[in-house]
């Protein structure tokens, strides 16, 4: 990637940070609810899933509510942990009741003690912002897309960018190394390859 192309990222991610953080939290909070039915209604899930989330952060839409939903549907759902700057992201089963600690970058995570490492099978990720190719647009710190290059060599696997339409922009610089998301889930629509 050129760094104008990296430039233009940085740029797109700060404005795309700040967007998100004007959403009124009563706003973010219906927007959750309505994602969480477009994500039930427009994905088909296959039973036996290990479906990977991600707990919160700085304004990102809110997937608990999803995962417990999904839970009570028979699927197990998992949460990222955090282990190196330069290393993919490992998944913990996760329920309401896993213990959590605060590991790396504050994330909550599921505490190892109590907690199995699993592959999932479809990820849940956030982002900052989205095209209608897909594309998504993260903090840049790389977690998802040397996930997604880990996971390619174990298993197939779905990744589904969930957020808020208004998150939404024209185009989305991508390189060779960015992942395309599957789908798209937002609190209006479903993204998904024509």
């Amino acid at each position: 990637m050129n760094p104008s192309s990296t430039n233009s990222k940085d740029t797109l991610r700060q404005t795309a940070f700040r967007k998100r953080l004007l959403l009124p939290a009563s706003t973010r909070k219906q927007a959750a609810h309505a994602m969480m039915e477009k994500f039930i209604q427009g994905v088909a899930l296959k039973p036996g899933l290990v479906i990977g989330g991600y707990w919160p952060i700085h304004s990102e839409i809110n997937v608990l509510p999803l995962l417990t939903r999904l839970q009570s549907l028979g699927y197990a759902c998992a949460l990222p942990q955090i282990t190196g700057k330069d290393k993919p992201l490992v998944f913990r089963s996760w329920h309401e009741k896993t213990p959590m600690r605060t590991g790396a970058n504050e994330m909550k995570e599921p505490d190892p003690a109590g907690s199995a490492v699993v592959a999932p099978d479809l990820l849940i990720v956030p982002l900052l912002a989205f095209d209608s190719e897909r594309h998504r647009l993260g903090y840049g710190a790389g977690y998802y897309d040397r996930t997604f290059l880990h996971l390619k060599k174990s298993h197939a696997f779905t990744a589904i960018g969930v957020g808020y339409d208004a998150q939404k922009i024209n185009k989305i610089p991508a390189g060779e190394l960015d992942h395309k998301m599957d789908m798209i889930v937002t609190d209006r629509y479903v993204y998904k390859p024509e």
